[in-house]
């Protein structure tokens, strides 16, 4: 059985849970895509939980993910590789990236909140 890229690389390298954003131009008003990218992902890679929004009036789409890295470098780059397939597979015309972003989900900044909720 052959792994994917995430999990070869959670298996290896993650044990963060991060949340990414990469927005894209384009497919702003074109619902057919939004369930077309979503289609690609869950294809691709359901194990990331993606969600497809759309902004008419920038006429952009996003796909909000989460997945586990080492750090934050390597969440944006491992998420790079699993919008590209998630991007082919839905058959979508690649446009530009236009923003992404990277949050930490759980980890030192889970650990710090615990220690607040468990001082108060």
């Amino acid at each position: 059985m052959n792994d994917s890229i995430y999990q070869a690389w959670h298996r290896e390298l993650g044990h963060a849970e991060y949340r990414l954003s990469i927005t894209m131009e384009g497919y702003g008003a074109d619902e057919d895509a939004a369930e077309a990218f979503l289609c690609g992902f869950e294809q691709e890679h359901p194990e990331v939980g993606a969600v497809i929004s759309q902004n008419s009036a920038e006429d952009t789409i996003t796909a909000i993910f989460s997945l586990s890295a080492n750090s934050d470098l390597h969440a944006l780059k491992l998420g790079a590789a699993i919008w590209v397939e998630a991007g082919v597979a839905s058959g979508l015309v690649p446009k530009d990236v236009i923003r992404t972003e990277t949050e930490l989900v759980n980890g030192e900044r889970e650990q710090a909140e615990h220690q607040s909720a468990v001082l108060a």
